[in-house]
């Protein structure tokens, strides 16, 4: 299990360097911007007829994560104003095991899942991890570069995300949820070559699974039209 995080070096913090007061306001948040939009206006309190006003424009594409500024308010130097970020390209941050450890690499592949998208597998790949496992969970976190072009994934949603540890090869692999039964009693419906519209109740052994299919070891020697050859 894991959560969406915003990339650090992704971000771009929006900060006055004057005293003086908001006049103009063009974004809220969840806005989308481009490197270049007009975001701001602050007047200066220093002496002019008129005051000086400072325009300030977006220094990176992205969406508007926060606001802390208001028409009328009046600020500071050094006072945040807003805070882009590009989610084009975010994390997830997993907790794995200590007994988990040695089997995730940077570079692995991870399909992922998230609460608001449950039909849609999303695919990212291994980074790195934290440099110290949590004292109470015994758990380390796990970094995944996820691509997010669409910009479905928010921060702080939830995920579930499956590791790819290994694959195997020339195996016969079916759905999950072709294989029926109860341990030892496992089954797939196989279609008939001769008759389309007739299926074979035929017993299974299985062997390696992931999130998306199973191993079949013994039972099916050829799949009929209607399964995927795909690996593990």
């Amino acid at each position: 299990l894991g959560h969406v995080e915003i990339d650090p070096a992704r971000v771009a913090a929006l900060a006055s360097r004057i005293s003086g007061r908001v006049t103009r306001l063009e974004v809220k948040e969840g806005d989308r911007v481009s490197k270049g939009d007009f975001l701001l206006e602050i007047e200066s309190r220093q002496i002019g007829d008129p005051p000086p006003h400072v325009e300030f424009k977006a220094s990176i594409s992205g969406t508007v994560l926060e606001r802390h500024v208001f028409t009328g308010d009046n600020v500071e130097p050094d006072t945040q104003l807003l805070k882009i970020v590009d989610l084009s390209s975010l994390y997830i941050v997993a907790r794995i095991y200590e007994g988990q450890i040695a089997q995730v690499e940077p570079g692995q592949k991870v399909r992922v899942r998230a609460e608001a998208y449950p039909e849609q597998v999303f695919e990212g790949t291994v980074e790195g991890h934290t440099a110290q496992l949590d004292p109470e969970t015994r758990t380390l976190g796990v970094r995944v570069r996820m691509a997010n072009p669409d910009l479905h994934l928010l921060p702080n949603m939830r995920a579930t995300l499956n590791i790819v540890t290994a694959e195997a090869d020339s195996v016969v692999a079916v759905p999950l949820s072709a294989v029926l039964g109860e341990a030892g009693n496992l089954f797939v419906f196989v279609q008939d070559d001769k008759d389309p519209l007739t299926f074979v109740r035929t017993p299974v052994v299985v062997g390696q699974r992931d999130d998306r299919y199973v191993e079949i070891i013994e039972g099916v020697l050829q799949i009929g039209r209607e399964w995927c050859r795909e690996r593990v």
